[in-house]
């Protein structure tokens, strides 16, 4: 129980094999093009803007269409024609196991079906659990997270319920912190499992990599995107932050008695993503 992703459900259940989940993965994201590929195969930009657009998604949120437009690389005619494609032409891994051979229609429908029921029980309200300060840039800062460990990353994620924590914050596999001054005035705790870790580092360096130490220097850099991208979003609202260089946690953060972190859970198929929010 719990949240899952449907392929997950699909492999504890007993539904599919290991390696038939990775042969429709691997299906789906050949046939499931990202935008910047289908305006490249257009001839519509180049491969060195599209590396521009790319670089620039790691500091602004900003969806890659949105990014080419202001960049003059695209007019809007052309944005909405490859997100209609791209829409289109999209295979979910559903029909991805059943195009495979892999799984029936009717038992992927029989399947779709029990996995909507039992996640129903774990939809999480977008809420924190009791009232605080500057709450709307906080929920922007946790949707914000989301959108970068897909564009950066690629890692899909699941939020959980924003749960209030008393005790202690658990640093987990690799654990790093930012402090926030000015308009807001916040820590950040980020407690990411090993794989998804690596993930994000294989992302940023465009290969794998087993060191130690360039893992954590990735996960920082993956924490400084996420604090330029909050920093501009409040410049843009007339609000002041600074933040500081994003720094590795050596052992679990214990709070005092008076101290409350804001712990939320992202799940993604490579683990878990833990942020912790420390107000003050």
């Amino acid at each position: 129980m719990g949240i899952k992703f449907f392929g997950q459900y699909l492999l504890e259940k007993g539904s599919i094999t290991k390696e038939q989940l990775l042969d429709a993965v691997a299906f789906q994201e050949e046939q499931n093009i990202k935008f910047g590929v289908y305006a490249m195969r257009k001839g519509y930009i180049t491969k060195e803007q599209l590396e521009n657009v790319l670089r620039e998604q790691k500091n602004s949120d900003m969806k890659f269409g949105e990014i080419a437009i202001k960049f003059r690389y695209l007019s809007a005619e052309q944005v909405n024609e490859i997100a209609t494609k791209q829409q289109n032409d999209h295979i979910y891994l559903g029909t991805a196991l059943v195009m495979k051979g892999h799984m029936s229609r009717e038992m992927l429908e029989k399947e779709l079906k029990e996995y909507q029921q039992e996640q129903t029980e774990y939809s999480p309200t977008r809420a924190f659990p009791a009232k605080i300060e500057k709450e709307d840039d906080l929920l922007y800062l946790i949707d914000l997270i989301d959108r970068l460990l897909v564009r950066v990353a690629d890692i899909k994620v699941k939020k959980g319920d924003i749960i209030k924590k008393h005790k202690q914050f658990e640093k987990g596999d690799y654990g790093a912190y930012v402090a926030f001054r000015g308009s807001i005035k916040v820590t950040l705790l980020f407690n990411f499992a090993e794989d998804v870790a690596r993930k994000i580092t294989a992302k940023l360096l465009g290969e794998d990599c087993d060191k130690n130490e360039i893992i954590e220097d990735a996960v920082k850099e993956f924490i400084n995107i996420i604090s330029g991208n909050i920093s501009a979003k409040l410049a843009q609202e007339g609000k002041s932050v600074e933040f500081s260089v994003p720094a590795i946690l050596m052992d679990n953060v214990t709070l005092d008695d008076e101290q409350v972190i804001y712990s939320v859970p992202y799940h993604t198929v490579d683990g878990l993503l833990m942020l912790g929010i420390l107000i003050g």
